[in-house]
Formats: C-alpha cells, structure tokens, sequence
C-alpha cells in the first residue's frame, strides 16, 4: 500500500442510489446494465470500467459504475457526466477473486489509520472488465487534507 497522488479524470457512466441492503442486488443490475451500453460512451479510455463510491446521502449510498472519458461528449442517455478532481488516496493493487475486494478496502483502511492518515468514504475500483474475467483491480481510498 502506497499514498498517491491522481490527476483530475472523467467518468461516464451509471448513477446507483442504494440503501447498504439493496446494494448485493442494485449494482449487479447496473454493472450489466453499463456493459450492455458501454459502447455508446464516446471517447473511453481504457478498457477496464472503473466503480466510484462517492459516499453516503443520508442512509442511501452514491455509486457510479462506468467509464474513464477523454472528454464529456453525447453522454448516452439515463447516464450521468462526473468529473473527479485531482485527490490524494491510498492504493493497493489487489488481486484475487472480486469477492474478496471489500477485505482489501477494510485492510486500506486500516493501514491508513496506523500510518497517521484519514480515508473518508470516496473509493475508486478499477479493473472490471466487460466480459468478467479480470484478474486485478486497482483500489484507492480519498485520503483528507
């Protein structure tokens, strides 16, 4: 695990509002939702699809499922433009089943807490693939000013 700084980046892509509950059925809808409408994002980057936690509205969480972007252009529709700012995050390269991502997030967010750090709830998940069979993925967690 490692402190990085990222650059500004785009995002298009899905917009899922979730109660904690919902989201084992709510995100698996809009991952093959994305995937079947992925080739109508214009200016995509890379072919890995990127999932952005953005945090908590009240007891509902904010997720987008999607796409780097070069640049906001015919965004398709019912699919939402975001842009993310440049950030400092912890990052952690994990590899392994997808299952097992949400002990790699708890083990970042532990390491930031023993390294004098604060990590909020914005998170970053790159390396799902359209076909499913991704073998890595990149995690970051925003750390605080």
């Amino acid at each position: 695990m490692e402190v990085v700084q990222e650059g500004p980046f785009k995002v298009v892509g899905l917009k899922v509002v979730a109660r904690w509950e919902e989201l084992w059925r709510e995100m698996p809808r809009a991952w093959e939702e994305f995937i079947a409408r992925h080739g109508a994002v214009v200016h995509r980057l890379e072919p890995a699809f990127v999932d952005v936690s953005l945090g908590k509205s009240g007891d509902l969480y904010v997720q987008v499922v999607g796409s780097r972007v070069a640049a906001f252009e015919d965004v398709p529709p019912g699919m939402v433009a975001l842009e993310i700012p440049a950030q400092r995050y912890v990052r952690y390269r994990h590899a392994g089943l997808v299952e097992g991502i949400a002990l790699s997030f708890g083990r970042m967010y532990a390491w930031a807490k023993n390294n004098g750090l604060e990590a909020d709830e914005f998170k970053l998940d790159i390396g799902y693939t359209a076909d499913g069979t991704e073998q890595e993925h990149e995690l970051f967690v925003r750390v605080k000013p």
